[in-house]
């Protein structure tokens, strides 16, 4: 079949977070998207909010984080299961049955979409996948990330999504989301296997400058908010002033180690206005200001990747912060509040190389850090990882093609 012929092209629906305000989802969507591509597919995302473009200006999220996290347990869940309910109903359940009249295939991947918080991904993959089921489409999961944190109303909802689809092929990134996959719903759908996060793909879509030699090596820190890491976190997090107060110690340590800092977020609201107020810690310092570089927030995918390439060695702990940095083959040090980024960090041999958000001594993590730039990355093992995602995608786009030729079907 010849990739990109008009006679065989076959239509994708990713299904995604691809205009989340954190840019790292956008990041593996557009490395599926173009991996695909490459397979001969024509590929195309829906946003599981029902977004249709990145908020790059409103400071509503933050707000509703603060909020959320304020609330006892018992109310927040109400609140959200309210707001979830009207959303899917009125807007995104509706929305994905239009986009569905124009594709062959679904794919629902990457990121961390089998997850329960407040029962926000088993609300919105119940109701989209049901519409898939509708039309009898066949459809794909891929790259994800599965957690063990579902609550009882969140395992039934995903049970229900999954059970009586079309569902022709499932990768998970990691042995612990297979784990759980497996054990949740080996019932009620094939077993999983372990791939890899397409946005280890980052580096072979969007090309570097070359790193030049420079009078001090540049760490990229990449910074988040503690009320995003304390939302999200599935580990007991210090207060988030304490967080805070860790961060400036860590940017003075750095810069007293003889490293320039460049801070950076990837692209969150929240994150962008705890950046801020780092810099607004710090800039009464001409010394340490002299030796630290304040990124503007970046608006795409692309920018968040060479804010990342350029630098020598990253402390992240956002996910795909590490996943871009070992994409271009820049040594990252994990700050770890969830065990996604462990499992990362672990699945490429690098998990010494992480580390306690707010915990580990501030001493400690500059000295990882320079280890981690010392050691740099194993070239061969690079190799293979991202040899192995690329693989993960052609099984992928063979197992899609196998199931629209047999029967042969058109656009819906």
């Amino acid at each position: 079949m010849p990739p990109n012929s008009p006679d065989t092209l076959r239509r994708l629906l990713l299904l995604n977070v691809k205009y989340s305000s954190n840019l790292g989802d956008a990041v593996l969507v557009e490395c599926l998207e173009h991996e695909l591509e490459k397979c001969g597919f024509s590929a195309s995302s829906f946003d599981l909010a029902g977004r249709s473009h990145n908020d790059t200006t409103s400071a509503k999220r933050k707000f509703i984080l603060d909020t959320l996290q304020r609330l006892p347990l018992i109310l927040r869940s109400t609140a959200t299961y309210l707001a979830l309910t009207y959303l899917v109903k009125t807007k995104i359940r509706p929305m994905f049955r239009g986009a569905l009249r124009n594709c062959d295939g679904v794919v629902l991947g990457g990121g961390n979409l089998l997850s329960d918080i407040d029962l926000n991904f088993p609300s919105k993959i119940e109701a989209v996948l049901q519409e898939a089921k509708r039309v009898a489409i066949p459809v794909a999961v891929f790259g994800i990330g599965v957690s063990d944190d579902w609550s009882k109303q969140g395992e039934r909802l995903f049970r229900s999504a999954f059970s009586g689809l079309n569902l022709v092929h499932v990768s998970v990134r990691d042995e612990r989301s297979k784990d759980i996959w497996d054990k949740r719903l080996g019932s009620v759908a094939p077993p999983a296997i372990v791939g890899r996060d397409p946005g280890l793909l980052a580096g072979a879509l969007w090309r570097s400058e070359v790193r030049t030699r420079r009078a001090a090596p540049v760490v990229g820190v990449s910074v988040m908010s503690p009320v995003a890491l304390k939302y999200h976190s599935d580990t007991e997090l210090p207060d988030n002033d304490v967080i805070r107060r860790w961060s400036v110690a860590l940017v003075y340590a750095l810069v007293d180690a003889g490293y320039h800092v460049n801070l950076f977020t990837n692209g969150s609201s929240e994150d962008d206005a705890c950046l801020r107020l780092l810099a607004m810690a710090i800039s009464g310092d001409s010394n340490i200001m002299a030796s630290v570089t304040v990124s503007e927030r970046p608006l795409t995918a692309e920018r968040l990747a060479q804010l990342i390439a350029s630098c020598d060695v990253v402390i992240a702990n956002r996910l795909h912060s590490n996943i871009v940095a070992y994409s271009f083959g820049i040594p990252s040090v994990g700050l770890s509040w969830n065990t996604k980024l462990n499992s990362f960090m672990n699945s490429v041999g690098r998990g010494e190389y992480v580390l306690d958000t707010g915990k580990s001594s501030v001493k400690d993590v500059v000295s990882v850090t320079a280890r981690a730039l010392h050691d740099g990355i194993d070239l061969e093992q690079r190799g293979r990882v991202l040899d192995d995602t690329k693989n993960s995608v052609t099984l992928l786009a063979n197992e899609l093609r196998r199931a629209l030729a047999t029967p042969a079907k058109g656009p819906l």
